[in-house]
C-alpha cells in the first residue's frame, strides 16, 4: 500500500478525509425505482392530496346546484288575538273580541324558463268574543275557514331563461371540471419535481461512483509511482503530482458525497420519508431512458390537445362567458306576470266549511320594477365582458409562452442527445489514452503528470456522460409535463 512517508502534509490529508468519509456511511437506505418514488410521491403528497379535497368539494358544490330546484316543501302555524272597537253611543264604545289559528302547508318549484310555482292549503279556526252584539260569522261564535291556492309567477325580463336559471349549476360544472384540471396539474408537477429529483441522485450517485473510481486509480499510481521512486527509476519530485491528485482526489468525492446526500434529502422529501436520515433513499441504478428526441411539430399537436395551462386557460374563457351571459340579464328591467287561483270555503262545522267550498277568486297581474339609475348594473355587465376579453388574451398568452418552451425543450433535448455522443467517445478515447500514459510511464517515456492528465481528462468525460443522459431523462420529463402526458405515470388521480 502507499506509504506517503516523504510527504507527511498529504498524509495527514489523506487520513483525515478517508476517516471523515467512512463516518458518513449510511445505516439504512431505501433502494427505490422509478416508479417507487412516483408511488410514494402520489401517496405523500400534500399537494395532491389538497388538490383531491378541492376536487370532492367542487363536487358537492355541483351536486348542491343539482338539488338547488328540487320541489320545497313550506309550512307555517300562527296564533293571533285582535280587538276591534266599535262606537254604540256618544258615551259607550264597545270592544270586540276574536282569537283565532291560522296554518299553511305548501309545496313550490321553479323550472328552467324561470317559471315559479306554487301551491298551498291554508285552514283557519276563529273564535269570536261572545260580547260581541252582532256575530258576523255564518258559522256562529266560531268559524273554520279552508283555502287552496294555486300561484305562478313569470319573469319576461330579468331572471327569464334556463342559462339564467341555472346559471350557477352550470357554474358549479365549470368550476369542477377547472379543479379536475387543477388536480391533475398539480399530479403533473409532483411527478415532474419526483422525476426530477431521482435522476438528479441518480446522477449523483453515478458522480460518486466515478471519483471513488479515479480516486482508486490515482491511489494505484501513486502505489506504482512510489515502487519506482523506491526503485531509482524516477525522482521523488516526479511523485508530487501523484499525491496531489489522490488528494485532489479526495477532496472532489467529499463534494459528490454532499450533493448525493442534498439530492437524497430533496426525494426524501418530495416523497414523504425523514429527511433528518443522512442518505436516506438510493436508486436502483437503472441508468435513465434513451428515447428517441420528439419531433417539434408532434410535441406542439400534443400541448394543443393536453396541455393542462391550455384547458384551464380555455375553461376560464367559458367560465367568463357564463358569468357575462347572467350579468347581461341582471342589467335588464324586471317585468314578471303573475296570477294566482284560489278555491276557499267557510263555515262553523268541518261539514258546512265544504258544503260552502265554493268561493273562486282569481288574479292576472304584472309586475314591472325599474330602477332611476341602471348604471352600477350596466358597469357590472361592462366589467363581465372585459373578463372574457381578459380571459381569451390569457388564453393566447399561454398558448404562445407554451409554445416557444416547448421549441425550447426540444432544441435543448436534441443538443444533449448530440453531448451524450461527442461525450461517450471522448471517454472512450481518454479510457485508451490513460492506458497509453500508463504504459508510457511505466516504460520511463512519460512522467506521472501526462498521467494525472489523462485521467482528469477521463474523469470529466464520463461525468459528461452522466450529466448528458439526466439531461436528456430530466428533458423528456418537462416535455411530457408541458403536453400534460405525466399523469398517467402517476396513477389515478381521483379521490378515493
Amino acid at each position: 500500500m502507499l506509504q506517503y512517508r516523504r510527504f507527511p502534509g498529504l498524509v495527514v490529508a489523506f487520513v483525515l478525509v478517508t476517516i471523515f468519509s467512512c463516518a458518513r456511511v449510511a445505516s439504512a437506505q431505501v433502494v427505490w425505482s422509478v416508479d417507487d418514488a412516483l408511488a410514494a410521491a402520489a401517496e405523500y403528497s400534500p399537494e395532491l392530496r389538497r388538490a383531491l379535497v378541492e376536487t370532492q368539494r367542487t363536487e358537492l358544490s355541483v351536486t348542491s346546484e343539482e338539488h338547488r330546484y328540487e320541489p320545497g316543501f313550506f309550512a307555517s302555524l300562527g296564533y293571533q288575538h285582535h280587538t276591534r272597537q266599535s262606537v254604540i253611543t256618544d258615551t259607550l264604545v264597545r270592544n270586540a273580541g276574536q282569537e283565532s289559528v291560522t296554518s299553511t302547508i305548501g309545496v313550490e318549484q321553479t323550472f328552467a324558463p324561470g317559471t315559479q310555482v306554487t301551491g298551498s292549503l291554508d285552514v283557519d279556526w276563529t273564535v269570536y268574543d261572545g260580547s260581541n252584539a252582532t256575530n258576523p260569522s255564518p258559522g256562529g261564535p266560531h268559524d273554520l275557514g279552508v283555502g287552496v291556492t294555486v300561484e305562478a309567477r313569470q319573469p319576461w325580463l330579468r331572471g327569464y331563461g334556463r342559462d339564467v336559471v341555472e346559471s350557477e349549476l352550470d357554474l358549479a360544472h365549470v368550476d369542477r371540471k377547472l379543479q379536475e384540471l387543477e388536480r391533475d396539474s398539480v399530479a403533473s408537477s409532483v411527478a415532474s419535481d419526483v422525476l426530477t429529483a431521482y435522476w438528479e441522485l441518480w446522477y449523483a450517485e453515478r458522480a460518486v461512483e466515478i471519483q471513488r473510481e479515479a480516486r482508486a486509480i490515482a491511489q494505484q499510481e501513486a502505489e506504482n509511482g512510489e515502487k519506482r521512486v523506491d526503485a531509482g527509476a524516477i525522482a521523488d519530485a516526479e511523485l508530487i503530482p501523484l499525491l496531489a491528485e489522490v488528494a485532489s482526489g479526495e477532496e472532489r468525492l467529499f463534494a459528490a458525497e454532499s450533493t448525493l446526500r442534498l439530492r437524497a434529502v430533496e426525494l426524501a422529501r418530495l416523497t414523504g420519508l425523514n429527511v433528518g436520515d443522512d442518505a436516506p433513499i438510493q436508486t436502483d441504478a437503472t441508468a435513465p431512458p434513451l428515447d428517441q428526441p420528439p419531433a417539434l411539430p408532434d410535441v406542439l399537436e400534443r400541448v394543443e390537445a393536453n396541455s393542462y395551462e391550455l384547458r384551464q386557460r380555455t375553461v376560464d374563457v367559458e367560465r367568463s362567458r357564463l358569468q357575462t351571459t347572467l350579468a347581461e340579464n341582471q342589467a335588464q328591467y324586471q317585468l314578471d306576470s303573475l296570477a294566482w287561483v284560489r278555491l276557499s270555503g267557510l263555515g262553523g262545522s268541518v261539514p258546512q266549511t265544504f258544503e260552502n267550498f265554493d268561493a273562486l277568486s282569481v288574479f292576472v297581474g304584472l309586475d314591472l320594477q325599474v330602477p332611476f339609475d341602471n348604471t352600477f348594473r350596466d358597469a357590472d355587465t361592462e366589467r363581465a365582458v372585459l373578463a372574457v376579453e381578459s380571459a381569451e388574451l390569457s388564453l393566447t398568452i399561454s398558448r404562445d409562452r407554451l409554445r416557444a418552451n416547448v421549441a425550447k425543450e426540444v432544441i435543448s433535448l436534441a443538443e444533449a442527445y448530440e453531448r451524450l455522443e461527442l461525450a461517450k467517445t471522448t471517454a472512450e478515447l481518454s479510457a485508451r489514452s490513460v492506458a497509453v500514459q500508463r504504459e508510457r510511464m511505466l516504460a520511463g517515456d512519460k512522467v506521472s503528470f501526462d498521467v494525472v492528465q489523462a485521467l482528469q481528462f477521463q474523469r470529466e468525460a464520463e461525468l459528461r456522460v452522466a450529466r448528458s443522459q439526466v439531461d436528456i431523462a430530466i428533458g423528456h420529463v418537462t416535455i411530457d409535463e408541458l403536453t400534460g402526458e405525466l399523469v398517467p405515470r402517476f396513477g389515478s388521480t381521483k379521490a378515493p
